[in-house]
């Protein structure tokens, strides 16, 4: 619009707005990507205590369960307990266990103990500086925690891999976009004959605003390729708009539409294949879940046809009793 109309002093406020629209668009994904990191740290956090509750809990039902045991006692619901702990400490992290011949049982992980008789194990959460001091998992004698599956190794992977990955193809097209117009704005001249100017502050999606140079001053905005004194030169405000069709990205193949709609796929594809493997592990794990219950659980069917033959046997003898008792009645008292 503005290239059609240099003069118009209400396009150049207009394109002064759809310049910061757009800062302000990319600095609020940025944010949104930056904040999804934080939250995934502190969802690590958090866990890394649960799971330090978990093993304390387990390493205490290990000297119950071992005292018990040593009299003859199987301690089936303190087994069960930990059990359900066990169960927990597995989705959080990626565990490994043995059995021992006392009861207790050692829990893994990676190799290294979290859980070792009656002993916990304390898994802690320091800032990493190499990582934005992001929580690095290691034990308390400094050894680092390996975490390859579970709840946190998602949230790490998200954290560390995933976002920051989208976070440098949407700084690559920001940086781009602010490179290219900047180049073309400073050729061109403003309405007051002065060229040379920037249009966009800042290198990325992090600090994108609009340059002070032009930031409140429309006349400012180079919409001609010549000093001032050609009237309806908008030549210069040409230029920046062309640049939607430049190929500047991925090599020189791509233009901003077409990186922009290859981001966006590339999110959405990753969200479907992340939903697809949820979905296919969760018939997994409750196929897993089946085998084990056919084979600690309880079946209501069969629970229930026993309890009618006890039934049906307590109700035998009860009437055997009376019988023995009538029997007796008749042989002391009625005999006599």
């Amino acid at each position: 619009d503005l290239s059609n109309n240099p003069e118009s002093s209400s396009t150049r406020t207009a394109v002064l707005q759809a310049g910061a629209s757009v800062a302000v668009t990319a600095q609020r994904l940025y944010t949104a990507f930056t904040d999804l990191r934080a939250e995934s740290d502190v969802r690590v956090r958090q866990d890394v205590a649960e799971i330090n509750g978990i093993s304390t809990r387990v390493a205490n039902l290990n000297e119950q369960i071992a005292r018990l045991q040593v009299t003859g006692d199987e301690a089936s619901d303190l087994r069960d307990q930990r059990d359900q702990s066990m169960d927990r400490l597995s989705k959080l992290i990626g565990v490994q266990y043995q059995n021992r011949d006392d009861g207790r049982v050692d829990v893994f992980l990676g190799g290294h103990p979290i859980v070792q008789g009656s002993t916990a194990f304390a898994l802690t959460a320091v800032n990493d500086p190499t990582n934005s001091n992001y929580a690095k998992l290691q034990f308390e004698d400094a050894t680092v925690a390996r975490v390859d599956t579970g709840e946190i190794a998602g949230l790490v992977h998200q954290r560390d891999t995933d976002l920051p990955g989208r976070l440098a193809d949407l700084n690559t097209m920001i940086g781009v976009i602010i490179a290219d117009v900047n180049t073309a704005h400073a050729a061109g001249y403003g309405r007051d004959g002065l060229n040379g100017r920037n249009f966009f502050s800042g290198t990325d999606a992090s600090d994108i605003g609009i340059d002070a140079a032009v930031d409140g001053d429309p006349n400012a905005v180079a919409a001609s390729s010549t000093a001032a004194g050609v009237p309806g030169n908008g030549d210069g405000a040409a230029a920046v708009s062309d640049l939607q069709y430049a190929r500047g990205l991925l090599g020189s193949t791509s233009s901003y539409d077409e990186y922009w709609a290859s981001f966006i796929s590339n999110v959405g594809t990753a969200s479907s294949e992340a939903q697809s493997l949820e979905h296919s592990q969760q018939v997994v794990v409750e196929h897993i879940d089946q085998l084990r219950q056919a084979t600690s659980g309880v079946n209501m069917d069969e629970e229930m046809v026993q309890l009618m033959a006890y039934q049906r046997a307590y109700e035998a003898a009860a009437h055997l009793v009376r019988v023995v008792d009538g029997m007796i009645d008749t042989l002391i008292n009625r005999m006599a």
